[in-house]
Protein backbone atom coordinates (compact mmCIF):
# COMPACT_ATOMS: atom_id res chain seq x y z
CA UNK A 1 0.00 0.00 0.00
CA UNK A 2 2.64 2.43 0.82
CA UNK A 3 4.60 1.79 -2.42
CA UNK A 4 0.98 2.36 -4.45
CA UNK A 5 1.01 5.77 -2.89
CA UNK A 6 4.73 7.07 -3.57
CA UNK A 7 4.08 6.12 -7.61
CA UNK A 8 0.96 8.55 -7.51
CA UNK A 9 3.07 11.22 -5.95
CA UNK A 10 5.76 11.45 -8.29
CA UNK A 11 5.31 15.37 -9.03
CA UNK A 12 5.56 16.84 -12.26
CA UNK A 13 7.45 16.46 -15.27
CA UNK A 14 9.80 18.27 -17.18
CA UNK A 15 7.80 18.94 -20.07
CA UNK A 16 5.16 20.19 -17.64
CA UNK A 17 7.59 22.46 -15.92
CA UNK A 18 8.60 23.55 -19.35
CA UNK A 19 5.28 24.61 -20.53
CA UNK A 20 4.11 26.48 -16.88
CA UNK A 21 7.69 28.39 -17.26
CA UNK A 22 6.70 29.75 -21.08
CA UNK A 23 3.11 30.53 -20.39
CA UNK A 24 4.34 32.66 -17.27
CA UNK A 25 7.03 34.24 -18.92
CA UNK A 26 4.92 35.12 -21.73
CA UNK A 27 2.14 36.95 -19.20
CA UNK A 28 4.98 38.58 -17.67
CA UNK A 29 6.63 40.23 -20.71
CA UNK A 30 3.22 41.56 -22.02
CA UNK A 31 3.38 44.44 -19.45
CA UNK A 32 6.88 45.18 -20.42
CA UNK A 33 6.43 45.54 -24.50
CA UNK A 34 3.34 47.57 -23.61
CA UNK A 35 5.58 49.94 -21.21
CA UNK A 36 7.92 50.66 -23.95
CA UNK A 37 5.24 52.46 -26.45
CA UNK A 38 3.68 53.90 -23.64
CA UNK A 39 7.63 55.42 -22.37
CA UNK A 40 7.87 56.45 -26.25
CA UNK A 41 4.85 58.59 -26.19
CA UNK A 42 5.71 60.47 -22.89
CA UNK A 43 8.85 61.55 -24.26
CA UNK A 44 6.83 62.96 -27.12
CA UNK A 45 4.27 64.60 -25.26
CA UNK A 46 7.09 65.80 -22.80
CA UNK A 47 9.06 67.39 -25.62
CA UNK A 48 5.55 69.03 -27.30
CA UNK A 49 4.99 70.69 -24.32
CA UNK A 50 9.13 71.65 -23.90
CA UNK A 51 8.41 73.44 -28.08
CA UNK A 52 5.52 74.73 -26.87
CA UNK A 53 7.54 76.37 -24.19
CA UNK A 54 9.97 77.66 -26.26
CA UNK A 55 7.68 79.30 -28.83
CA UNK A 56 6.16 80.86 -25.70
CA UNK A 57 9.38 82.51 -24.31
CA UNK A 58 10.11 83.63 -27.91
CA UNK A 59 6.80 85.66 -28.41
CA UNK A 60 7.22 86.94 -24.89
CA UNK A 61 10.69 88.38 -25.44
CA UNK A 62 10.06 89.43 -29.07
CA UNK A 63 6.88 91.82 -27.54
CA UNK A 64 8.81 93.04 -24.53
CA UNK A 65 12.50 93.67 -26.48
CA UNK A 66 10.42 94.86 -29.77
CA UNK A 67 13.37 92.46 -31.43
CA UNK A 68 13.25 89.55 -33.93
CA UNK A 69 13.98 86.37 -32.31
CA UNK A 70 14.76 82.69 -34.37
CA UNK A 71 14.55 79.45 -32.97
CA UNK A 72 17.05 76.86 -34.06
CA UNK A 73 16.73 73.34 -33.36
CA UNK A 74 19.92 71.37 -33.57
CA UNK A 75 19.30 67.62 -34.34
CA UNK A 76 23.15 66.40 -33.66
CA UNK A 77 23.49 67.59 -29.93
CA UNK A 78 19.45 68.19 -29.47
CA UNK A 79 19.07 71.52 -28.08
CA UNK A 80 16.34 73.78 -29.22
CA UNK A 81 17.96 77.60 -28.86
CA UNK A 82 16.16 80.64 -29.30
CA UNK A 83 18.68 83.35 -29.86
CA UNK A 84 17.97 87.24 -30.94
CA UNK A 85 20.55 87.16 -33.54
CA UNK A 86 22.34 84.55 -35.09
CA UNK A 87 25.45 84.02 -33.49
CA UNK A 88 24.03 83.78 -29.83
CA UNK A 89 21.70 81.75 -27.61
CA UNK A 90 19.70 83.71 -25.32
CA UNK A 91 18.41 80.16 -23.75
CA UNK A 92 18.51 76.45 -24.71
CA UNK A 93 16.03 73.74 -24.41
CA UNK A 94 17.63 70.54 -23.66
CA UNK A 95 15.12 67.57 -25.94
CA UNK A 96 15.07 64.15 -25.48
CA UNK A 97 17.61 62.37 -27.51
CA UNK A 98 15.15 59.80 -29.16
CA UNK A 99 12.53 62.34 -30.11
CA UNK A 100 13.48 63.59 -33.80
CA UNK A 101 11.63 66.98 -34.05
CA UNK A 102 11.07 68.24 -38.13
CA UNK A 103 10.11 71.77 -39.58
CA UNK A 104 10.91 73.64 -37.08
CA UNK A 105 14.27 75.18 -38.67
CA UNK A 106 14.47 78.68 -38.70
CA UNK A 107 11.37 79.53 -36.99
CA UNK A 108 11.28 83.16 -36.67
CA UNK A 109 9.20 85.36 -34.49
CA UNK A 110 9.32 88.91 -35.36
CA UNK A 111 8.31 92.23 -33.41
CA UNK A 112 4.65 91.92 -34.99
CA UNK A 113 4.30 88.35 -33.24
CA UNK A 114 2.43 87.28 -36.52
CA UNK A 115 4.25 83.66 -37.84
CA UNK A 116 2.01 81.89 -40.34
CA UNK A 117 0.74 78.47 -39.64
CA UNK A 118 3.01 75.69 -39.67
CA UNK A 119 3.27 71.89 -39.24
CA UNK A 120 5.97 70.85 -36.73
CA UNK A 121 6.76 66.72 -36.44
CA UNK A 122 8.26 64.80 -33.77
CA UNK A 123 9.00 61.66 -34.02
CA UNK A 124 9.91 59.10 -31.34
CA UNK A 125 10.69 55.07 -32.74
CA UNK A 126 7.34 54.20 -34.57
CA UNK A 127 5.17 56.83 -32.80
CA UNK A 128 4.83 60.32 -35.00
CA UNK A 129 2.54 63.39 -33.55
CA UNK A 130 2.05 66.42 -34.95
CA UNK A 131 1.61 70.23 -33.85
CA UNK A 132 -0.08 72.99 -35.66
CA UNK A 133 1.11 76.30 -34.59
CA UNK A 134 0.67 79.94 -35.71
CA UNK A 135 1.15 83.44 -33.95
CA UNK A 136 -1.55 85.72 -33.87
CA UNK A 137 -2.08 88.88 -31.84
CA UNK A 138 0.92 87.83 -29.72
CA UNK A 139 -0.67 84.38 -28.84
CA UNK A 140 0.27 81.20 -29.69
CA UNK A 141 -2.76 79.24 -31.44
CA UNK A 142 -2.12 75.22 -31.38
CA UNK A 143 -4.43 73.45 -33.60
Amino acid sequence: MLLRIKRLSRGFTLIESLIVLVITCSIISFPIIELKGYRDNLALINTRAQVKSAINFCLKESIINKRVYFIRYSETSNKLKVMSDWSTAEKTFLINSQVKISNIDNLTIKKKSYVAPRTIYFKCGKITKRMTIQLMWGRLIEK
